[in-house]
């Protein structure tokens, strides 16, 4: 599955890594207004339960979390792995083309490069018995050391409850907004002009549809551009 991810979704994907052992002793931050330049680029997410009703976790409960403000960059990636993956480059643009164990060794990686311990323990050696993708070319064994205080990728919960707005959701439809194309940067907003119709392939590729910069279009629920944290 390593190169077989679109974009966008490896975007969303890589965009969550998480620092559960993060604190904040600044007050607008406990009160979950925290500004991601003063905690690494992460910020803050209060817990409590989720008020998004078109969830399936809707009244279930999460714990404060921090998480990236953004996708994870290109630079940022670069600057920890060494290398760039992604098919259309720009620093500030987020990375693609990265799977799972991709996103996981990152993690690792910046962990060890910030002094944290990491939170995953990866035997590339040993092949995954679980995972039975045909797509996946790399199957490594990874577990988790809970008590660890590096990078994580937050949990499916922890995410939708971030993009949701958290204890400010108001139930959108995308994440901060009823309209998509004010929410995200998708096949008809991304190339040159704005796309009508239905979905087509060969109107994609010649309206010259991209990864756009991270940090342009509206996030969460909040008075604030910021998204739920660890």
């Amino acid at each position: 599955m390593r190169k077989l991810l679109a974009f966008l979704v490896i975007a969303l994907m890589v965009a969550a890594s998480a620092c559960a052992q993060q604190k904040s002793t600044d007050a607008d931050q406990s009160a979950g207004q925290a500004d991601a330049s003063s905690s690494g680029g992460l910020v803050l997410v209060k817990g409590g339960a989720f008020k998004d009703t078109n969830s399936n976790y809707y009244g279930k409960s999460v714990a404060d979390f921090y998480i990236g403000q953004y996708e994870v960059t290109q630079k940022e990636w670069t600057d920890v792995m060494g290398s760039n993956p992604s098919q259309f480059t720009g620093g500030n643009l987020p990375v693609q083309m990265v799977s799972w164990y991709d996103a996981v060794a990152y993690c690792n990686n910046r962990s060890l490069k910030e002094g944290l311990e990491p939170y995953y323990t990866i035997d590339e050696n040993k092949q995954d018995p679980h995972n039975q993708s045909p797509n996946d070319t790399v199957k490594w064994t990874v577990t988790t050391n809970p008590g660890a205080n590096g990078y994580r990728l937050p949990t499916e919960m922890e995410w939708e409850y971030a993009a949701s707005g958290g204890q400010k959701s108001k139930s959108y439809t995308y994440s901060g907004s009823n309209s998509a194309d004010e929410a995200v940067w998708y096949w008809r907003n991304a190339g040159d002009h704005f796309i009508t119709g239905d979905w087509n392939w060969p109107a994609i590729e010649s309206n010259h549809d991209q990864p756009q910069a991270v940090g342009a279009r509206k996030r969460m629920n909040w008075a604030y551009t910021i998204c739920p944290a660890m």
